[in-house]
């Protein structure tokens, strides 16, 4: 049986063949259209993210012609080589033979990008979706999909099955059943300084499974974090052990779909996958140590939480804000997500209280006390009396006080001197607690929402994280502690690494 460390070489492709490609869809592309994805499509974001290896359009309709500069082949058998990866993007009829051509000639390494098997429902595609299980394990062929956008962006090696994408790799991998939301998180990531090593679409899983990629990324030395979302398991058993031992290592942020009675139709639909039910999901989690994610904002911003923010094992959030009922609430979105907002030792309070004036305010915690942000010199007062309290392990600040009031507020407040102070702080390491900025606003967002931008920039720019509402940094940082916690007692190990 293949195995996806067999599969290797094609996230390395030195040749890649698309099957499929057409001239028609060259024709769309050539006018600015991008409803012609297929074997034509893949071809143009290679050669935009520019891919340095080998590209052969194989097409026996369109021999002697040529598509996005490249000669047209009849088959895969009249190659000059054998490539290390195939893309297919036929008509389902045409699949199975396909397939014996690839066990034929030698290539072994499929991108199975062709739809209509049995996630329609219908006698003759659940027919041919069978048969092509069938030549799959008999030929020992190595598939991604079908119905999947395969690989879809390996940075280093410049090969992409979406366009816009930078090429700028990083470490973190992407296992998702669906293509959507795959591109979502390529493009969503890369806006937040996020970079990957590798995000793979697989579909209807006839060839590699959930469990099977995860396994790879496990042992990829490329690959630190691992984000998945998947509708179907597979193989259970095997995605729960794999599960287990990778979290000791690399944390695991799963996105399960299909949970309720309605998501649970539309997967069948989707990728023919089985959801499962609630309770079984539940026990996973618990048994795994997989990290539940239940959106894609919500994958996002713990992607960036894993990425930008130290290990943190301790539940205990310093809130800086501006204004009581902000206080309030800031209180009770972190309680909700398993955090607490501890009363400051008295000594913090009663240093607070030199610059702090006791109307409309308040220095228990959360920190109504807006004369803390007035400048970068009693803001840099204000965090250091926080962060030395010891019954602190983190501080949300939220930049609203600071950068987001009217422009006579903010007259001696630039977002270059905020973000160059925040930046130089940790960087120099003259805060001795995790840092959480927040750029949360009240008010017209027609107005805020330029300023808000640029700081978010500037923020990722110098490495710390930026999270649009409290609610979603209280559940990234909640995610974060649970999962440094367990690791800790499971490895015997420190939180840090």
């Amino acid at each position: 049986m293949a195995t996806v460390r067999e599969f290797a070489g094609a996230f390395e492709a030195s040749s890649v063949a698309f099957v499929g490609a057409s001239l028609a869809d060259a024709q769309r592309l050539a006018e600015g259209r991008q409803d012609g994805f297929g074997a034509t499509g893949f071809i143009s974001f290679y050669q935009g993210l520019g891919y340095r290896g080998r590209l052969y359009a194989v097409n026996p309709r369109a021999v002697g012609e040529s598509i996005l500069g490249l000669n047209v082949y009849p088959s895969l058998s009249s190659l000059p080589e054998v490539p290390d990866l195939v893309i297919v993007s036929v008509p389902r009829e045409l699949v199975p033979d396909l397939l014996r051509e690839c066990a034929r000639i030698g290539a072994k390494n499929i991108h199975l990008f062709t739809a209509g098997f049995e996630e329609t429902g219908e006698e003759e595609g659940v027919r041919l979706g069978r048969e092509v299980r069938r030549i799959i394990a008999e030929e020992d062929l190595r598939v991604i999909g079908p119905n999947g956008m395969g690989l879809c962006y390996v940075p280093r090696a410049k090969m992409a099955t979406f366009p816009g994408t930078r090429g700028e790799p990083g470490d973190i991998a992407f296992v998702s059943q669906s293509g959507g939301h795959a591109n979502d998180l390529i493009h969503g990531g890369e806006d937040l300084g996020l970079r990957f090593s590798k995000v793979v679409s697989f579909g209807n899983a006839y060839g590699f499974d959930a469990a099977d990629l995860l396994e790879y990324m496990a042992d990829d030395p490329e690959t630190s974090i691992i984000g998945m979302y998947m509708e179907g398991a597979g193989n259970g058993r095997k995605l729960l052990a794999v599960a287990r031992r990778t979290v000791r290592r690399k944390p695991v942020l799963l996105w399960k779909g299909g949970l309720t009675q309605a998501g649970s139709r539309a997967t069948r639909s989707h990728t023919s996958s089985l959801a499962g039910e609630e309770h079984i999901w539940q026990a996973f989690f618990r048994q795994s140590g997989a990290i539940r994610i239940q959106g894609m904002e919500e994958m996002l911003d713990c992607l960036l939480a894993l990425r930008t923010l130290p290990p943190i094992t301790g539940h205990r959030i310093a809130l800086l804000m501006a204004g009581g009922g902000n206080s309030v609430a800031a209180a009770d979105s972190l309680s909700r997500e398993g955090l607490d907002a501890p009363h400051l030792a008295p000594a913090t309070q009663a240093l607070l209280r030199e610059r702090v004036p006791i109307a409309g305010t308040s220095v228990r915690n959360p920190l109504d006390a807006g004369a803390l942000l007035q400048n970068i010199q009693t803001l840099d007062w204000g965090l250091k009396a926080v962060m030395a309290d010891p019954s602190i392990d983190a501080v949300f600040i939220s930049l609203l006080g600071f950068n987001m009031g009217s422009p006579r507020d903010r007259s001696q407040r630039s977002p270059e001197e905020l973000t160059e102070y925040l930046s130089a702080s940790v960087r120099e390491g003259s805060l001795s607690k995790p840092l959480v900025p927040i750029l949360t606003y009240h008010g017209s967002a027609k107005s805020v929402e330029p300023r808000r931008i640029e700081m978010r920039d500037r923020l990722l720019a110098m490495g710390l994280p930026v999270f649009y509402s409290l609610p979603r940094a209280a559940r990234a940082v909640s995610h974060l502690v649970t999962y440094y916690r367990r690791r800790a007692e499971e490895t015997g190990e420190g939180a840090a690494e």
